[in-house]
C-alpha cells in the first residue's frame, strides 16, 4: 500500500504562469523549516532560463528567511562553492567544521590553511570531518545540469540527501539530452545517506542527533523495516518530482528515468480564457504574439531583413523615444549567426545608419563577459 504523495507533470503554453505554479508551492512548503538544508532543486536547460526563475524565487521569498541559490556557471566555481556552503551557514554547524571546509574550498589560501591547522591542533591533530548530513547555506538551488554535476563531484559538503522537491522546468529538453547523466547523479546523491542508515543503530544517539541525515524509503524497503530499529530514529522523506513544459513528453522510455510515483498529469492547453478556448494543438503561440511571413529568395534575405529592421526601429522611436527597443534575430547555427551579424554591421556602416543601433552578435562562441 503506497502512502507516498503523487508526482506532478504539467503541460502549459508559454506565458501561462508555469513558473509561479512551482515557485509558490515550494516556498509555502518550506516556509516553516527550522534548520537550513538544501530541500528544493530546480533544474533548467540554459543559463538565461535559470536566471529568470531565480529572480522569481527571490521576489517571492522576500521577507522570509529562506535563501535561494543560483548555480549556472556564470561566476567563478570557487565563489559558487562559498555561496552554497559557507554563506550564512546553519547555526548547528560547528566553527571547526567551517574552518576545515573553507580550507578545502580554497586550499591555496594561507590564512585559511592556518585557521584549519590551528583547529586541527586544538582537537587532537585530526581534521574535523564534514558532517554526514552535509552543509548548506541555501534552501532552494536553481541550476543548470552541468554545473550541478560539477558540485556533486567537486564540492565537499554539498549533498542532495535532504531534497524534498526536484523541479524540472523545460522537461522535454532536459529529458531528451543526457547532460552528463545528471538525473542518475541526483538520485544517487539523494539516497547516499540512506545506504549508510543501517549503521546508525550501532552509533551513539547523541552523534546522530548532532549530525542529522535524511533517510529515504527505497523500492526495496518494506513496511516492517520502517517500523524496525531505523524507523524509531527517523521517518522516510519522499523526493517529489515536479515536471513542467510547454510540450511535455508522454514517452514512457524518457519518463522512466525519473521513477515517477503515481504521476498526475495536468494539461493547461485546454483551459478556457475569457470565454474562448485556447488552441489544443501540441504547439501553440501566446495570444499576444503577432506573426508575419515575408517570402523572398535566399539571396534577398539579408536585404529584406535589413529593411524590416530599419522599419521596426523607426516605428519604435516614433512611439517612445525613451524606451530601449531590442530586436532579436535567430539563425540556425553559430556560423550563420556570425556571418549575418558581420554582414548587417557592414551594411549598417556603409549606409551611415545610427551606430548606436549597430547589430551585435550573441552566441555560445563568445566568452561569458
Amino acid at each position: 500500500y503506497d502512502l507516498r504523495a503523487r508526482d506532478i507533470c504539467v503541460a502549459a503554453p508559454t506565458g501561462s504562469g508555469k513558473t509561479l505554479a512551482f515557485v509558490l508551492p515550494v516556498l509555502n512548503a518550506l516556509a516553516h523549516r527550522q534548520v537550513r538544508r538544501l530541500r528544493a532543486l530546480v533544474v533548467l536547460p540554459s543559463r538565461d532560463l535559470a536566471k529568470q526563475v531565480y529572480q522569481v524565487f527571490e521576489r517571492y521569498a522576500k521577507g522570509s528567511d529562506l535563501k535561494i541559490g543560483l548555480s549556472i556557471g556564470q561566476s567563478d566555481f570557487r565563489m559558487e562553492q562559498q555561496q552554497l556552503l559557507v554563506g550564512e551557514c546553519d547555526h548547528r554547524t560547528s566553527t571547526k567544521t567551517l574552518a576545515h571546509l573553507k580550507h578545502l574550498l580554497d586550499p591555496g589560501s594561507l590564512p585559511l590553511a592556518l585557521d584549519a591547522c590551528r583547529e586541527q591542533l586544538q582537537h587532537g591533530g585530526s581534521s574535523p570531518p564534514i558532517p554526514q548530513g552535509g552543509i548548506a547555506a541555501v534552501d532552494v538551488l536553481v541550476c543548470t545540469p552541468g554545473r550541478l554535476v560539477d558540485h556533486c563531484d567537486n564540492t565537499p559538503g554539498f549533498t542532495l540527501q535532504h531534497l524534498r522537491f526536484l523541479v524540472i522546468d523545460e522537461a522535454d529538453r532536459l529529458l531528451s539530452q543526457s547532460y552528463h547523466g545528471w538525473i542518475a547523479r541526483v538520485f544517487d546523491s539523494a539516497k547516499a545517506a540512506s545506504r549508510n542508515m543501517a549503521t546508525l543503530e550501532n552509533q551513539d544517539v547523541a552523534t546522530v542527533a548532532s549530525d542529522p541525515m535524511t533517510w529515504r524509503l527505497s523500492d526495496t524497503n518494506s513496511m516492517s523495516t520502517m517500523m524496525g530499529t531505523v524507523g524509531t530514529l527517523c521517518r522516510p522523506v519522499q523526493l517529489r518530482k515536479l515536471l513542467y513544459s510547454a510540450t511535455l513528453s508522454k514517452d514512457p522510455q524518457k519518463l522512466a528515468a525519473l521513477k515517477l510515483v503515481n504521476p498526475k498529469h495536468f494539461n493547461a492547453h485546454h483551459l478556457t480564457e475569457r470565454g474562448r478556448q485556447i488552441s489544443s494543438a501540441l504547439y501553440s503561440m501566446p495570444e499576444q504574439l503577432k506573426e508575419y511571413t515575408v517570402e523572398c529568395t535566399a539571396g534577398q534575405k539579408p536585404l529584406v531583413l535589413l529593411s524590416l529592421l530599419l522599419e521596426r526601429l523607426k516605428q519604435a522611436k516614433q512611439q517612445d523615444n525613451n524606451q530601449k527597443n531590442i530586436i532579436v534575430v535567430f539563425t540556425s547555427s553559430l556560423d550563420s549567426t556570425h556571418r549575418l551579424a558581420r554582414l548587417l554591421q557592414l551594411l549598417w556602416k556603409a549606409s551611415n545608419f545610427n551606430t548606436g543601433d549597430l547589430p551585435v552578435e550573441f552566441s555560445s562562441s563568445l566568452n561569458q563577459h
